[in-house]
């Protein structure tokens, strides 16, 4: 026997549904969410609805996104060099 105090947390809060193989799947319906969806959709102004359909675009298709690539390469390393020779070191 493994004593339950050597147990990682997560583990002790494992639980297994009461389904039996045998036994159908509860049906997940998302009708209700949809139906919410599209009355929101009716009743918003233009640029809302725009960011509704690009919201359900990218749930639909996650592969695809509405990133380009710059136009300019951008520098991702170093800081910006500051000029050293108007500073003057003070002993």
């Amino acid at each position: 026997m493994i004593p339950p105090t050597v147990l990682h947390i997560m583990w002790t809060r494992l639980s297994f549904s009461n389904i039996s193989s045998n036994e159908s799947l509860p049906r997940l319906c998302t009708d209700k969410e949809i139906n919410m969806v599209v009355n929101h959709f009716s009743e918003v102004d233009i640029a809302e609805k725009v960011t509704i359909k690009q919201k359900l675009h990218e749930i639909v298709c996650p592969a695809m996104t509405s990133m380009v690539v710059p136009m300019q390469k951008v520098k991702t390393k170093g800081a910006q060099q500051k000029k050293w020779s108007s500073i003057r070191m003070v002993h």
